[in-house]
């Protein structure tokens, strides 16, 4: 039995992305009524504290800056507005307008809204592409900021584990573990914004038996991930739908390491890519994003001699748009390089950046024959001479994301040949699969209205996020496409309906209309 009942009109669930916004912008609407915020982990944030960039369009800084308005303002420009308003110094000295399309996000506006540096409680941390303190770290920080102003408390180290129904079969109530015990707190409405479950390998493994295959693969996903309140929404009743679900695995690719070296194995000199038995990899970066490809190659070595290591360090900053990475890479690109080979060679890890002074010892630092890594070394040196290396994955573009997606053509960046590997001292530049979050679970409708088995509404109950699937009607000029917000998945497991992934990027946003909506539920209740 709970030790202490709490009430409240609002519950949320989850202080992320999705369940900040729709708490912050909560307490703006739910002037003289009582919210609590619950947080499984023992700081709020969840994966979108480690969020880089923000992906807005429409809003009004960009309008004031010429971008033409679209009607009905996006989503994503109108939370911008709310963040503003929130704190316009704070935004003034973190944010700034740059005349430069981006492809990142639900927004591909010329005139882009770009966070250069972190905010100054992250600004030490050495490498700009690791870590918090970017656009999910202000948000978070900000919506808590609204919390506190209204004195709505945000309990962390708290794991909601099971609902509770009245006699007429209503959902008014969770039960919840603490450090000091169980509490249960009474509301009028919940919204549930607790992530998906990317820290649950089993799970994973049941939905993409293909790709959790038990090969290593690093996972990206806080520990709390674990996918508790699709669990506990399913035993009262509520839809949850996995066939449409996915999960954002991707590479083989230097990631999370040094965002210039990243740049440097992406380079188009630098196209040798062997497997951890020696042989060349036939599809560099894995292909991007895509669950439901099972990767021959997980773990990965980009091979390159001085003289390859030399023009990708060069090239480095060419692929890298944001300020403080590019300035990074131009600048420090001997620093990063030389800082990951001496964790290696303190470790005898191999699994950031190895240098041997030969082929012979490089394969054995790799643990690779290096009969074989010589072979493969001298086949490709003779491609780069005649100018018929295998490769064709090259990318005329920028920098994408770390997945591989560097553009239409490819995972190596630019235009410059690659370069054959024959003067020491070598380099392998380690390469592997990651996982980050996965997207689906709990139905729900547009408005974040939670679905029973039956599509039916449940009263007062809402969702959003990394663990809900979104229905809508099915109307046939549905489109698909797989982005960095929800992308359709296919027909829902009952009625007409189109069935997409929620969260990612631009699904955080919801959260401003998720907390409108739980807004006019409760003046009517």
């Amino acid at each position: 039995m709970a030790t202490k009942i709490m009430d409240c009109d609002l519950l949320v669930i989850g202080m992320g992305g999705i369940g900040s916004i729709c708490a912050g912008k909560a307490a703006d609407l739910l002037q003289g009524k009582k919210m609590i915020v619950l947080e499984k982990g023992k700081n709020p944030g969840g994966a979108t504290i480690f969020a880089h960039g923000g992906g807005i369009s429409d809003s009004t800084w960009q309008r004031n800056a010429g971008a033409q308005p679209k009607e009905p303002q996006d989503l994503s420009g109108q939370f911008f507005d709310f963040l503003v308003l929130k704190g316009e110094a704070d935004a003034k000295k973190y944010f700034k307008i740059t005349e430069e399309t981006r492809s990142f996000g639900p927004g591909s506006d010329k005139i882009s809204i770009d966070m250069p540096y972190r905010i100054d409680k992250y600004r030490n941390l050495d490498d700009p592409a690791i870590g918090p303190g970017w656009w999910g770290s202000y948000i978070v920080d900000k919506m808590m900021e609204c919390c506190k102003k209204v004195n709505a408390p945000v309990l962390t180290e708290t794991r909601a584990k099971k609902f509770i129904k009245d006699s007429s079969g209503k959902v008014t109530g969770v039960i919840a573990e603490t450090k000091d015990g169980e509490i249960q707190v009474n509301f009028r409405a919940c919204f549930i914004g607790a992530g998906g479950f990317g820290a649950d390998y089993k799970k994973c493994q049941e939905s993409w038996p293909k790709v959790y295959n038990n090969i290593p693969m690093h996972n990206l996903n806080p520990p709390g991930l674990t996918g508790d309140l699709i669990d506990a929404a399913k035993e009262i009743g509520a839809g949850i739908d996995l066939k449409n679900a996915g999960a954002n695995v991707q590479g083989p690719i230097h990631h999370p390491y040094s965002y210039t070296v990243l740049s440097m194995a992406r380079s188009s000199v630098m196209q040798l890519q062997v497997n951890l038995e020696g042989r060349r990899v036939a599809s560099p970066g894995g292909g991007g994003p895509n669950p439901g490809k099972e990767s021959a190659d997980p773990l990965v070595y980009s091979i390159a001699d001085q003289d390859c290591i030399e023009k990708a360090g060069m090239l480095a900053a060419d692929a890298i748009t944001e300020p403080y990475e590019h300035e990074r890479a131009k600048n420090h690109w001997r620093e990063d390089l030389a800082e990951e080979i001496a964790v290696d060679e303190k470790w005898g890890y191999g699994r950031h950046t190895t240098k041997a002074d030969t082929l012979v010892e490089l394969g054995l630092r790799l643990h690779i024959d290096p009969n074989v890594l010589r072979a493969t070394v001298e086949k490709y040196n003779k491609e780069c001479e005649s100018g018929s290396s295998q490769s064709a994955s090259v990318a005329g573009g920028g920098q994408g994301g770390p997945g591989g997606q560097g553009g239409p053509g490819g995972f190596f960046q630019g235009s410059a040949s690659p370069m054959p590997v024959k003067k020491g001292p070598f380099y392998a530049i380690f390469g592997q699969r990651f996982m980050q979050c996965t997207h689906g679970g709990i139905i729900v409708n547009a408005k974040h209205e939670v679905l029973d088995t039956n599509g039916s509404v449940m009263p007062g109950l809402y969702a959003g996020g990394d663990c809900t699937t979104e229905y809508s009607v099915k109307t046939g000029s549905e489109t698909g496409g797989q982005g960095f917000g929800p992308s359709r998945g296919g027909d829902g497991i009952f009625g007409n309906y189109i069935a997409r992934q929620g969260g990612g990027i631009a699904g955080i946003y919801k959260g401003m209309t998720a907390a409108v909506n739980i807004s006019e539920y409760l003046k009517k209740v």
